[in-house]
């Protein structure tokens, strides 16, 4: 039950802290000018790239994200201009990007949205979207746009090519998704070492011959490792496709229409089911009949942005305490949300202690795996100049 409080005695003395904060919104204010002048071009679009020949399906949750904190800002009071620039800025962000070629024949932005990428990176850019949908309910054209996109995900746009959802199987189809349906073509281009990759580790290590991300400098190696990930990843729904929730509770929110509630709650609690049949440690992964493991070899881990790569329990968590809010909100059972306290007590089931200091599993994989992850790009197992 949460407690009420009504405070209604006037303050002789303003707290420091509120006026530090009023000088702080003051200063914003002003500097946003130079931000404008230095990093945009007179009607807004981003400096980057530098032409239209980009052919990339990465890089739009990147451009929005730039812009994600001015309506934010607008809310805790600052000036009216930042919700106009908001608007400017999404609507020429999502234009500009249309103009890029995503790499399979299409732009990178189609009917406004993202063409297919995972929900991590959409769940990062979209951000910009939820504060400003926030910031000015009362936009008909975000209104029609929240309902459109969460559309995708519904499945009412007859004209794409494959529906993103399996409503009897409870999945989605692939992890990436968008407003071309599954983005399975995000899995058709060659797998190479990159030096950035030595800080995350390998999506599985079970392909003969590769054991740590330098194996991959081979070019037959690194085609083994992404044939392997076609195969297991382009047709498996992942954990973090839970992060979706909240582009339909986005328009769950402006309509309060039923159907929105039910595809989160349906869609969520499929997963939940998945976690409790894993004796309560959630997978992070399913086939196309909803199976965990389906496609990997009946391993509930090794799935897109999940145990294994890249990150591990980070964006598992994210997952988990977006979908459980959003099920909270939904429901009024609070409950819910203690899906990821729930994770977070499992793993320290296993957590040991070394030097007084207690460390916590992040990640899991086969027996034998090097496993590595390095927030700050350091501490590196395989580099050779660490």
């Amino acid at each position: 039950m949460l407690r009420k409080i009504v405070f209604n005695k006037p303050s002789d003395n303003l707290p420091e802290w509120a006026v530090l904060e009023r000088a702080l919104i003051d200063l914003m204010n002003g500097a946003v000018d130079l931000v404008l002048e230095k990093y945009l071009r007179k009607n807004g679009e981003l400096l980057w790239p530098p032409d239209d020949t980009l052919v990339s399906y990465d890089g739009l949750d990147d451009a929005y994200e730039s812009f994600h904190s001015w309506p934010l800002f607008y809310l805790l009071g600052g000036h009216d201009k930042f919700l106009a620039l908001s608007h400017r800025q999404f609507d020429v962000i999502t234009s500009q990007f249309a103009r890029y070629d995503c790499g399979a024949g299409h732009p990178m932005v189609v009917k406004e949205y993202e063409q297919g990428y995972d929900w991590m990176h959409q769940g990062e850019g979209y951000l910009f979207f939820y504060f400003l949908n926030l910031a000015d309910p009362q936009s008909q054209k975000n209104k029609d746009r929240s309902i459109r996109f969460a559309g995708f995900y519904l499945n009412e746009d007859e004209t794409i090519p494959e529906k993103n959802y399996d409503p009897v199987h409870k999945i989605l189809k692939s992890a990436y998704l968008g407003s071309m349906g599954p983005g399975y073509h995000n899995f058709n281009g060659d797998w190479h070492y990159a030096p950035y990759m030595v800080y995350y580790g390998l999506p599985f290590y079970d392909v003969p011959g590769v054991r740590t991300v330098l194996d991959l400098q081979d070019p037959q190696k690194a085609k083994a490792m992404g044939d392997v990930r076609r195969s297991r990843l382009q047709k498996s729904d992942t954990v973090i496709n839970l992060i979706a929730t909240s582009m339909v509770m986005n328009a769950y929110l402006h309509t309060g229409d039923p159907k929105y509630k039910n595809w989160i709650l349906d869609y969520t609690d499929a997963w939940r089911e998945r976690c409790r049949a894993n004796n309560g440690l959630i997978p992070d992964n399913c086939g196309p009949t909803g199976v965990v493991g389906e496609l990997l070899d009946g391993k509930w881990y090794g799935g897109h942005y999940g145990w294994t790569f890249p990150h591990g329990f980070r964006f598992i968590a994210d997952a988990l305490t977006i979908s459980g809010e959003n099920s909270c909100l939904l429901t009024g059972d609070p409950s819910r949300i203690l899906w990821v306290r729930e994770q977070t007590e499992k793993l320290l089931e296993h957590a040991v202690e070394v030097d007084e200091t207690l460390l916590v599993p992040q990640k899991y994989a086969d027996d034998g795996a090097i496993l590595e992850y390095s927030e700050v790009h350091d501490n590196v197992m395989t580099r050779p100049d660490k």
